[in-house]
């Protein structure tokens, strides 16, 4: 448990260190530096249909310009100089509204769709992609037609963008797949529950005994739900203290939209409840966990086959998730 810990605050500072930002002056900085950039260049902001189609606007003036437009699509077709002053500081908001006004399955350059959509309704642009994306996922049997209309009317209460720095949160969200490895500390520490009795030879000494299928068994089912408590929440509140405590609680109150700018999303969730929610999720997955754990030390008379198997299954739930990762994306 204390190694885990150890690396998962290692892991926390290795993704803190490797946030990159570029500064009005078009210098791109890292780590705790990049934090405080980040923190001046992202003032928090509602978009607003006008604030929309002024930094379209803006954009597209730059490119219009032959001093400060060029025909490399690697540079957004801006010089380099404006690319790093005015592209990197902002290329989160313009990757927002260029994802948004994009066309499911539409591939087309930031221009291209600036072009096209500058003056248009951004929100009405937003709907119709999810309306979009919705419809091909009915057609491909992927949601039935009532999570079709639901999620339709999840999106029709949904009411602007506030934009702005919230690292803190995201970095919490970033570690969705940290359970894992706290399922196995779990795990490992549940399997010699049962299964240790069976190996040392101990089971038939307690089954002969008052309490020893009754109350003994219950009290081992509660002092493994302790267990994996008190080990999961530790752990979960300690890494999420220290992404807070760095780069600061700003932006709980944004919408959990800005953290998928390329993925529809209706939720009506805010960067801060999403992470208790997820927080919540993973304490269910361990509990989950925990469960399987405790029917197979039951069975097993081993408690490494017990590890073996529960490994087996993290494996197989770690690349069940990799996959539809990558199909998201």
């Amino acid at each position: 448990m204390l190694g885990c810990c150890l690396f998962l605050v290692f892991c926390v500072f290795s993704s803190i260190s490797q946030i990159t930002a570029t500064d009005l002056d078009g210098n791109t900085v890292n780590g705790l530096e990049a934090v405080n950039v980040l923190k001046e260049t992202r003032p928090q902001q509602t978009l607003s249909q006008d604030a929309i189609t002024k930094i379209m606007k803006e954009y597209l003036d730059y490119t219009n310009n032959s001093e400060t437009s060029s025909d490399k699509l690697e540079l957004k077709f801006l010089s380099e100089s404006i690319y790093n002053r005015f592209y990197l500081p902002n290329r989160e908001l313009l990757g927002l509204i260029k994802n948004n006004y994009k066309n499911v399955n539409e591939d087309a350059d930031i221009r291209q769709i600036f072009n096209e959509k500058i003056g248009k309704d951004f929100y009405q642009a937003r709907s119709k992609r999810i309306r979009a994306y919705l419809e091909a996922k009915e057609l491909k049997g992927e949601i039935t037609y009532n999570q079709f209309n639901y999620w339709v009317e999840q999106d029709e209460k949904f009411d602007s963008y506030t934009y702005g720095y919230c690292e803190g949160w995201k970095g919490i969200m970033s570690t969705l797949t940290w359970p894992i490895l706290i399922m196995m500390i779990v795990c490992i520490g549940v399997s010699p529950i049962f299964a240790g009795e069976y190996q040392s030879k101990c089971d038939s000494l307690i089954l002969c005994m008052r309490f020893g299928k009754s109350k003994l068994v219950l009290s081992k089912v509660l002092i493994a739900w302790i267990h994996a408590s008190v080990v999961y929440w530790g752990i979960s509140i300690l890494y999420s203290t220290v992404f807070l405590g760095v780069l600061g609680t700003s932006g709980g109150n944004l919408p959990i939209q800005i953290y998928y700018p390329s993925v529809p999303v209706s939720y009506q969730l805010t960067m801060s409840q999403a992470c208790i929610l997820a927080l919540l999720l993973g304490y269910v997955l361990i509990l989950s966990s925990m469960g399987i754990t405790l029917y197979l030390s039951s069975v097993f008379k081993n408690t490494y086959g017990v590890i073996i198997v529960v490994f087996l299954m993290c494996e197989w739930y770690n690349k069940v998730k990799c996959l539809r990762k990558l199909e998201v994306n």
